[in-house]
């Protein structure tokens, strides 16, 4: 078992501390800021107290498409929370950012995205193979990536 610690250490359990020295983050269907949060889904933050969040997950179970089918499989405390952090959000590390994005995700716009890929919002669920072969080769070789 590890912990995670919020000095990109981890200590598995009994262990001393491994430290990671983080030089690039990918953000996979990301956010850098609250900014790039569809602006019609940040007019909804304040609802997050009011919402009976567990009545929509259930309903949108009923819906067979895949953002439903996961909104409903999620914990509605979770979901209010996420909600709650959007207005927060902004990125203040220091290592190289890679995002990878889809190019019909109507959630998050991207402007800067170092690989487009030909899918929505979910792209790192839709999308995992080739999400995963971006990452390979920027880490591998800098910036050679070419969607197929």
């Amino acid at each position: 078992m590890c912990r995670f610690r919020k000095t990109a250490g981890i200590e598995p359990t009994g262990h001393t501390p491994l430290f990671l020295n983080i030089q690039n983050t990918f953000l996979i269907g990301s956010a850098v800021s609250s900014d790039e949060v569809s602006a019609f889904l940040r007019t909804l933050i304040p609802l997050a107290n009011i919402t009976p969040l567990s009545l929509c997950t259930k309903l949108a179970g009923k819906t067979p498409d895949l953002l439903s089918q996961m909104f409903a499989e999620q914990n509605p405390e979770f979901i209010r929370a996420m909600i709650k952090a959007i207005p927060g959000w902004k990125y203040n590390g220091n290592a190289n950012i890679y995002r990878i994005h889809g190019k019909y995700d109507h959630v998050i716009k991207c402007k800067e995205a170092s690989v487009t890929l030909n899918g929505g919002h979910l792209i790192a669920i839709t999308h995992a193979n080739e999400c995963l072969k971006a990452i390979m080769e920027i880490s591998n070789k800098g910036m050679s990536y070419n969607e197929s």
